[in-house]
């Protein structure tokens, strides 16, 4: 019995036997010329599994649902791959090819976005996905072309702009900043960090869950023990919310934590930039001016500028992709030559007068004071 179409409410399911393999399941469309067109593709499917045998018998569902099982990707990962669930459905999963790469990419991110962006939210995961399957004998190795991605700039915020920044920021934040300034850590790592991985007394702290899956030592500057050891807990996490509980386990994605706060400490410290002014009248009949504002750091900008800060201080390359967690030189290298030597002799207004990955910071001449 070949497949047909009938509708349930107001979604048209599609149901027969096709090649000794019955199919009963929705079209997940209310519209028949789509629910006509959705049949025809798996008449045509079952067919070809039928005549091919197992390399024609895997869907990209079932292909993308085995691999999140395998891998367990983060909640942002699980974002993507079910967007490419959606596009390719039950697509025989050796059939995607360039052209249907292309197509996936002009659907869920537009031919228009930027080529890191297609990498990022399409090709990336979807190579992944069907070298997953490749390796399961389902189909073969995928070799998709890449759009070119020039060579970004890399943004970082001079000492005294990230002086600035901290001294607006809120009390519960300001630990953080010195914290992020002083030792590179991504966010994450900074949120995840527990008591029992801090050495004060030895200026280093211990992250044992970072990008690369391994653990690390990171030295800590003369500030950020300072701040370090005004905050007054001393078990669990070391960098709280404003009302004493942990920040939220966002499984090594950064930013969204501390978003408000941050902000915040931006439009006080005067880093943010005006882009305008819309004049209105509140229910009071008060005149007042809203205020929209674009941010140009992000909190990750800490690390790319205590990056640009520790090269232009040691000079040592190799020593910052230690320090770092970096696993290439090249991505090491874009922090090379970006300060000025002027604005490189305010590193001690952040660090104070010694970093424990470097010895004492030549030319400093103020106080690590820290004000928590």
């Amino acid at each position: 019995m070949p497949l047909h179409l009938h509708k349930r409410g107001k979604v048209w399911h599609v149901r027969g036997t096709v090649a000794g393999q019955t199919v009963q399941e929705t079209t997940s469309t209310g519209d028949r010329a789509r629910a006509e067109a959705y049949k025809a593709r798996r008449e045509n499917e079952l067919w070809d599994r039928h005549k091919l045998g197992d390399r024609a018998a895997v869907t990209f569902q079932e292909c993308a649902v085995a691999y999140g099982e395998h891998r367990r990707p983060s909640s942002k990962d699980w974002k993507l791959i079910k967007k490419l669930i959606d596009h390719f459905n039950v697509t025989i999963v050796s059939t995607i090819k360039q052209s249907e790469c292309d197509s996936a990419v002009r659907v869920i991110v537009g031919s228009s976005a930027a080529p890191a962006t297609k990498i990022r939210n399409v090709i990336t995961p979807l190579t992944s996905i069907l070298n997953f399957g490749a390796k399961r004998g389902w189909r073969a190795v995928p070799r998709f072309d890449r759009p070119t991605v020039g060579k970004g700039r890399t943004v970082y915020m001079t000492p005294v702009e990230a002086l600035a920044l901290i001294e607006a920021a809120a009390p519960h934040l300001k630990p953080l900043l010195v914290f992020l300034f002083g030792t590179g850590a991504r966010l994450y790592e900074a949120l995840s960090l527990d008591w029992r991985h801090v050495r004060l007394h030895e200026g280093r702290v211990i992250f044992t869950d970072t990008k690369n899956d391994g653990t690390r030592i990171a030295k800590l500057s003369q500030a950020s023990i300072a701040a370090l050891s005004q905050i007054e807990h001393r078990d669990g996490k070391v960098f709280r919310k404003e009302d004493g509980e942990p920040y939220a386990d966002t499984e090594k994605q950064h930013g969204g934590q501390i978003k408000t706060a941050w902000r915040g400490a931006m439009r006080r410290a005067g880093l943010a930039v005006v882009e305008n002014e819309t004049p209105w009248v509140d229910s009071r009949g008060i005149d007042r001016v809203r205020t929209e504002y674009s941010y140009p750091f992000t909190p990750h900008t800490c690390r790319h500028s205590w990056a640009t800060w520790f090269y232009a201080v040691t000079r040592n390359p190799m020593l910052l992709k230690v320090e770092g967690d970096w696993h290439s030189m090249e991505l090491v290298e874009r922090y090379a030559h970006l300060m000025t030597p002027e604005e490189a002799r305010d590193v001690h207004l952040v660090w104070g007068a010694k970093h424990h990955a470097i010895g004492d910071l030549i030319g400093a001449k103020i106080s690590t004071k820290f004000s928590g």
